[in-house]
Parts: structure tokens; C-alpha cells; sequence
């Protein structure tokens, strides 16, 4: 619990470092791969449903 209280107060830097482009370009690059990939999944549904159909 100490570990969280620690960044207790510095809640509002992580929205600003989630929006640096800098600091956030392999995540920006990740979550537009599992954006097409889930978009792809959905269009082409698989004979068998799973989670994203």
C-alpha cells in the first residue's frame, strides 16, 4: 500500500504522459495494431464464436 500512496499525489501526470507523443509512441503504435486487429476479427467472423464475434 505504501507503493501506491507514493503516487497518490502525481495522478494527473499520467494522462499527460499517456498524451506525449514522444513518451507514448509505442503504445499509440500498439493500440492501433490490436484496434485493426480486433476491427479485422470482427468483419471476418471465425466458424467457431469467441470473444470478438
Amino acid at each position: 500500500m505504501q507503493s501506491i500512496g507514493m503516487f497518490s499525489h502525481v495522478l494527473w501526470l499520467f494522462p499527460i504522459l499517456r498524451n506525449t507523443p514522444v513518451l507514448n509512441a509505442n503504445n499509440k503504435r500498439f493500440r492501433r495494431v490490436v484496434k485493426s486487429r480486433v476491427d479485422e476479427r470482427i468483419k471476418n467472423p471465425p466458424s467457431r464464436p469467441d470473444i470478438y464475434s
